[in-house]
């Protein structure tokens, strides 16, 4: 199966889903962020008052040309999680925190790589870490499987999503065709 830029698109809005459960989890003063494959940043979120701090945006590039050694480009490299200290950071802003990294691999490619970067570290934060690239893989082999699929419509499902488009309402679709409101809910669900 072919990986295209369509799955960056995916990737940012299951890693937004992911963030908005996750949030609640983090620190004061933790980053969490998501690349591409060549390491490009796609999105981050940060808690606290770090706006003011924060010294990259989306568009960086987090290889070690760019940012020294990270854990985003060792987990890319490596193809596993990797866990950074705050001294084994190439960049003075990094030596402030400890990172992890896990790259999200789909069939043998690597398409993204998600990070954290915390003040305080825990194990299970590295395990939450490892749970959340697995849950954002899975979703996106399922939505790359079901992209494969041709959706087929009935001619009558074809010209009820027609009215539903311009607005009618169920009980409207069902009198101008003559059909149940069962009936129509049948076909909007199927």
């Amino acid at each position: 199966m072919e990986y295209t830029r369509n799955n960056n698109e995916n990737i940012i809005v299951l890693f937004k889903e992911l963030v908005e459960d996750l949030l609640p989890l983090l620190h004061i003063e933790d980053i969490i962020l998501i690349t591409d494959s060549q390491l490009v940043l796609m999105d981050y979120y940060y808690t606290g008052n770090l706006k003011k701090n924060i010294i990259f945006d989306t568009g960086v590039v987090f290889s070690p040309d760019s940012l020294g050694t990270n854990a985003l480009s060792l987990a890319r490299e490596l193809k596993e999680p990797v866990y950074l200290e705050p001294e084994n950071h190439y960049i003075l802003f990094f030596k402030k925190w400890f990172s992890l990294a896990v790259p999200l691999v789909v069939d043998d490619n690597i398409l993204a790589v998600l990070g954290i970067f915390v003040k305080s570290i825990n194990k299970e934060m590295f395990v939450l870490l490892k749970l959340c690239a697995e849950l954002i893989c899975s979703k996106l082999k399922l939505c790359n499987h079901y992209s494969d699929v041709e959706i087929q419509l009935t001619d009558n499902q074809k010209v009820i999503l027609e009215y539903l488009i311009m607005g009618f309402k169920e009980q409207a679709i069902a009198q101008k065709l003559n059909f149940s409101i069962h009936n129509i809910k049948y076909h909007k669900r199927n």
